[in-house]
C-alpha cells in the first residue's frame, strides 16, 4: 500500500531540501527547523472552537511548566490525558502540539494536560522521565483543584513523548497507581538495542521525513555516554510491563519506528496488559499533527480519540 498521496508532497519537499549536516546541526537550529515545518502544517486551518486553556506550574523546583486542555461544556470532574510532545526529547514543546492537544479535549470530551518538559542536550536523560513522573503525580495530587477525576487519569504522548507516558504508565504501575489508560503514538521504545537488517529502521530509514540519521542524533543528544541504553526510563521495552494501564498503540506503515511501536504493544499484551494495536499502513512518523493536510490523518486522530474516549469513560 503506497504512502497517502496527501502527504506525499509533503515527503518529496523534504526529500528535495536534502538531510541536515548533522556534524553542525545545533540543538537550536533543529528547533527553528523544526518548529517552522509544524507551523506550515496548521497554516490556514480554522480555530480549534470551544476549548478553554490555561497555563499552570506543575512543578516550581526545577520549573516545570504545562498547559490544559478543556472543552468549555465539558463535564467537572472530568477525564483528563496528561500528554508529552515529541520530538527526539530534544525539539517540540507545548506550541508544538497545540492543536493536537485542542482535538483531543473536544473529540474526546475530556481535559488535556499539555507537560512542557525538560529538553536535551541542555538537560540529558534522565531529565524528561523525571519531569514526566513528576507532572503526572502532580496532576494526581491536584485534581480536585483542576476539575479532574483522578480514577480517569490517562497519559499519552508522541514518539518521544510516547516513550515518555510508557515510562511514566510504569512508574504509576509501580507505585501502585491505576491509570485509566495510556495512548502510544509511534512510541520510541528501544533505544539499547540495534536495529535489525531489514526492519523498519532500515527500510523507512530516509524519504519518509523521520530518517534514520535523525533518530541516531536524537538519541546522542539525549543520551550521556556511557548510559546504560537498557535503563527502562530510557527504553521502556526492558521495563515491567505487566500489569500496566490498558494500552492503546497507534503505529504508521511509513515510520522507521515503527517495529518499536509494533514490538511494544506485542510485548504488553504478552505481559498481561490490554492493548488496542491501531495501525495506519499509508502514514507516516508524527501523522498526529499531520490531520489538516491528510484526511487519512484525520481519520487517525479520530480513532485514537475514540479509543481514548472509550478507555476514560
Amino acid at each position: 500500500m503506497a504512502v497517502d498521496p496527501q502527504i506525499q508532497p509533503l515527503l518529496d519537499r523534504a526529500n528535495a531540501a536534502g538531510p541536515p549536516d548533522f556534524g553542525r546541526l545545533t540543538a537550536a537550529d533543529m528547533r527553528a527547523g523544526i518548529n517552522a515545518m509544524l507551523a506550515s502544517f496548521n497554516a490556514g486551518r480554522p480555530p480549534v472552537e470551544g476549548v478553554e486553556t490555561r497555563d499552570m506550574e506543575l512543578r516550581a523546583a526545577p520549573p516545570l511548566a504545562g498547559r490544559i486542555y478543556r472543552p468549555a461544556a465539558g463535564e467537572r470532574p472530568s477525564a483528563a490525558l496528561v500528554f508529552f510532545h515529541g520530538g527526539g526529547w530534544v525539539v517540540g514543546d507545548i506550541e508544538s502540539h497545540d492543536v493536537f492537544c485542542r482535538r483531543i479535549a473536544t473529540l474526546v470530551g475530556c481535559a488535556v494536560v499539555s507537560v512542557d518538559y525538560r529538553l536535551a542536550p541542555e538537560n540529558p536523560f534522565p531529565a524528561a522521565p523525571e519531569d514526566a513522573v513528576a507532572a503526572l503525580e502532580a496532576v494526581r495530587a491536584r485534581a480536585e483543584e483542576l476539575g479532574l477525576d483522578p480514577r480517569r487519569l490517562a497519559v499519552g504522548g508522541d514518539s518521544a513523548g510516547g516513550a515518555l507516558a510508557a515510562v511514566a504508565a510504569q512508574a504509576a504501575a509501580k507505585a501502585g497507581v491505576g491509570l485509566a489508560g495510556q495512548l502510544l503514538i509511534c512510541p520510541a521504545t528501544d533505544l539499547a538495542s540495534p536495529p535489525p537488517p531489514g526492519g523498519s529502521r532500515e527500510r523507512l530509514g530516509s524519504g519518509y521525513l523521520l530518517t534514520d540519521a535523525e533518530i541516531r542524533w536524537y538519541a546522542d543528544q539525549y543520551l550521556p555516554a556511557g548510559i546504560d541504553r537498557t535503563d527502562p526510563r530510557a527504553s521502556p521495552m526492558f521495563g515491567n510491563l505487566a500489569g500496566l494501564a490498558p494500552a492503546i498503540v497507534a503505529t504508521a506503515g511509513y515510520d522507521p519506528v515503527r517495529d518499536d511501536g509494533i514490538g511494544y504493544a506485542e510485548a504488553l499484551a504478552h505481559a498481561g496488559t490490554p492493548v488496542e494495536h491501531l495501525h495506519f499502513p499509508t502514514l507516516v512518523h508524527g501523522f498526529n499533527l499531520l490531520d489538516a493536510i491528510s484526511v487519512e490523518a484525520d481519520r487517525a486522530v479520530r480513532a485514537m480519540a475514540g479509543a481514548l474516549g472509550r478507555l476514560v469513560a
